[in-house]
């Protein structure tokens, strides 16, 4: 008797359906439904704006961890009043909570804007988050170098 060792290797193929705005479904009624209703339509308008979508750890690129790993950070420049309009409706979209808005003031400028989960957050400009960050600073050193004795056993 001779035994004999064999590899077998199969191949899967897995239909996806993509919707416009990049969701993904198992069957392609769900995925044309999900294209009809207000959400998907707006989402697709909002995918085609030119951005930038970072999605990487907090730890890695941001060290006061305002983003999470979870979060998709979208870089936006609104170029006219028809942009805005998508962006503004996708806000409220996405996070029908939300209370925030990008304003006709924004055009022309690079708008950061958090998703996480089912939440919207309009940061606002890389200025206005630089301006935040060095602000945190100065407040934090002011606390800790210039006045040290104010600062012992505070927690906050």
């Amino acid at each position: 008797m001779e035994i004999r060792e064999k590899k077998i290797e199969r191949v899967e193929y897995v239909k996806e359906y993509v919707a416009n705005d990049g969701e993904v479904f198992q069957s392609e009624e769900e995925c044309r439904k999900y294209e009809q209703t207000a959400k998907g339509a707006i989402n697709g308008m909002f995918m085609k704006l030119p951005n930038i979508q970072i999605n990487e750890c907090a730890a890695d690129t941001d060290p006061f961890y305002t983003f999470s790993c979870e979060d998709t950070i979208y870089a936006i420049r609104i170029q006219n009043v028809e942009e805005l309009e998508v962006v503004n409706k996708w806000i409220k979209a996405t996070d029908p909570c939300c209370c925030h808005s990008v304003s006709t003031e924004d055009i022309g400028k690079i708008i950061l804007l958090c998703r996480y989960y089912d939440g919207v957050f309009v940061v606002g400009t890389p200025d206005y988050l630089k301006d935040q960050y060095c602000a945190a600073i100065d407040h934090w050193f002011s606390k800790l170098v210039e006045n040290p004795e104010e600062g012992k056993g505070e927690n906050a």
